[in-house]
């Protein structure tokens, strides 16, 4: 017969990688997350700044009125 000990341990075993590997994902994930979300935050900030000519033109065309 299996020993006790040797059943314990390897539902300790078990326990103990399943917590890892959800620790693991868990923290992937928000890592994930967090780059995508400043990569989407940079992506709007840097494209939606107008340009130094679009300023000018903007600026003549107004001052013809």
């Amino acid at each position: 017969f299996i020993s006790l000990y040797v059943v314990f341990f390897f539902v300790d075993l078990l326990y103990v990688l399943t917590c890892f590997f959800l620790f693991f994902f868990v923290f992937f994930f928000c890592v994930v997350c967090f780059f995508f979300l400043c990569f989407v935050f940079f992506f709007f900030f840097f494209f939606k700044q107008k340009t130094a000519y679009e300023i000018r033109l903007s600026l003549v065309g107004s001052e013809c009125v």
